[in-house]
């Protein structure tokens, strides 16, 4: 058993009082690019610097998928990537758009393509090599919001570049696409594919199908916010938040092929759970009593609510975005057993750790963990001489650890 060797490598670690931490691999004090298009610098509504802020990241190879969602006018690409042995030589650099400029592009006078990448949050990269994303479709402009086209999923191939597939999911399903701001794949095979999406406004979870090429969508109570637990106060800045439904966390595969899915709403103590059994069955998706298919898990302590969290399929280890907390805590889903889920804290830092805001485990077992800073950025003002955005990454044994994450 893996988690047996894990326990006597977390011996010997603190024995030889070796104690890694998250790395920072990046950081910048404001966004910038690389080779944007010099025709469309004239508008100067077409790039604006301070008003790009990453949301999410995923990683294959020597890159970094990362998304930049539209909450501001100036942001010339919402997908886009950063080479990761770049770091070697540049702290801060700049992005270049995925898969180019014109596909990001919504400024342009020239609509023969409508079909534009319009506002992403949170990629994720597939064991199959593919990007993933879901596109809102609206542009979150503080002086109102723009809906461009419906919400969609993308599926890119890494090798190639190339688009796989572009899904338009139907209007009917959600109001408006803003709320999707997470998406997580369970490949089973890389034709059997589900992705598993949060829509955090309406309070349901949209499941599609790469092989039927279909999507519906499932609506539950434990979608909602829990009204206890939506007020916060992160850098001095209060604020309330009604969000819903943020993040769906894979447990390891079943012998019956079927995974738990894990979910939370990030103003909510509580995580609940669910099989993949369930909520890939399309039929069952319209029924308006789900019997006790859907469970409440546990209870998180106060201050711990998350908003993104992922599972080490290794160890049954769940990682997650403690934002009020400046961090990363993690427990052992193997081991809960009462009400309550007792969380270590893997590592915080109140100064360079302001909001956690994805948090994903890449195919080589690193955890990877992006700041952003965001309540800054919507209630004050970032400031532009420190660094306000960074990337970190550690590996997930080590994160083990450093949180005893196995014993709790």
């Amino acid at each position: 058993m893996w988690s047996e060797f894990l326990v006597i490598y977390c011996v010997f670690q603190n024995v030889m009082s070796i104690h890694s931490e998250f790395d920072e691999i990046f950081a910048w004090k404001q966004i910038n690019y690389s080779n944007l298009p010099a025709d469309k610098l004239s508008n100067p509504d077409y790039y604006v610097a301070k008003n790009n802020i990453p949301f999410g990241m995923a990683r294959h190879g020597d890159w970094l998928y990362v998304g930049f969602p539209r909450r501001r006018t100036g942001v010339p690409s919402t997908l886009n990537r950063i080479q990761i042995s770049s770091a070697s030589i540049d702290r801060s650099p700049p992005f270049e758009a995925y898969p180019n400029y014109d596909l990001n592009d919504i400024v342009s006078t020239d609509r023969s393509n409508d079909k534009r990448i319009v506002s992403v949050y949170r990629p994720a990269v597939d064991a199959c090599g593919r990007l993933w994303v879901v596109d809102t479709g609206v542009l979150e402009y503080p002086t109102g919001r723009v809906i461009v086209q419906p919400a969609s999923i993308w599926i890119f191939n890494l090798t190639t570049n190339d688009l796989i597939r572009r899904f338009e999911i139907p209007q009917s399903m959600i109001p408006s696409g803003n709320g999707m701001t997470s998406i997580t794949v369970d490949v089973e095979t890389c034709d059997k594919t589900f992705a598993y999406i949060n829509d955090l406004f309406s309070y349901s979870l949209v499941v599609y199908s790469f092989e039927s090429n279909s999507a519906w969508r499932f609506l539950h109570n434990f979608f909602h916010l829990d009204p206890l637990y939506g007020t916060f106060d992160i850098s001095n800045i209060k604020f309330m938040w009604r969000d819903g439904i943020f993040s769906i966390a894979l447990g390891a595969r079943l012998s019956n092929g079927y995974r738990m899915a894990y979910f939370h709403s990030s103003t909510s103590l509580n995580e609940f759970s669910v099989s993949t059994q369930v909520i890939r069955n399309q039929s069952l998706s319209t029924r308006i009593y789900h019997n006790d298919d859907f469970k409440l898990y546990g209870q998180y302590e106060k201050g711990f609510q998350s908003n993104i969290h992922v599972i080490d399929d290794r160890t049954g280890v769940a990682f997650l975005n403690l934002f009020q907390q400046y961090g990363v805590g993690c427990f052992n889903i193997n081991r809960h057993s009462s009400r309550t889920i007792r969380t270590n804290v893997v590592q915080c830092n109140r100064n360079e750790m302001v909001y956690p805001s994805h948090l994903n485990i890449d195919g080589t077992r690193n955890l990877w963990l992006l700041t952003n800073n965001v309540p800054r950025f919507f209630y004050s003002s970032l400031n532009d001489t420190e660094y306000n955005f960074r990337i970190w990454r550690i590996a997930v044994d080590d994160a083990i650890c450093i949180g005893n994450c196995l014993q709790v």
